[in-house]
């Protein structure tokens, strides 16, 4: 899982937070486990409880499919799309 933390830059502007995460149900329950047990209290409270903004994207037949939506529960929604 690639993780890049949100910070603010020179001029006080937080930066997103981005996880990259594989699209199965295995990789969202790591991701669940990691950010709960060792991602600060503000980035928990973010990516959990506010409205999060994901891409989901699927290799079909040579051709890539995308699909970016957006969540006030993040964690459901893409339990729902990995199933």
């Amino acid at each position: 899982m690639e993780s890049y933390k949100g910070k603010e830059n020179m001029m006080g502007i937080a930066q997103p937070i981005i996880r990259k995460i594989n699209d199965d149900p295995v990789a969202l329950k790591e991701f669940e486990e990691e950010l709960f047990s060792s991602s600060d209290e503000k980035v928990q409270e973010i990516l959990a409880f506010f409205p999060t903004v994901y891409i989901h994207n699927w290799k079909d037949s040579g051709d890539y499919e995308v699909y970016i939506g957006e969540s006030n529960h993040v964690f459901q929604r893409t339990r729902n799309r990995v199933q």
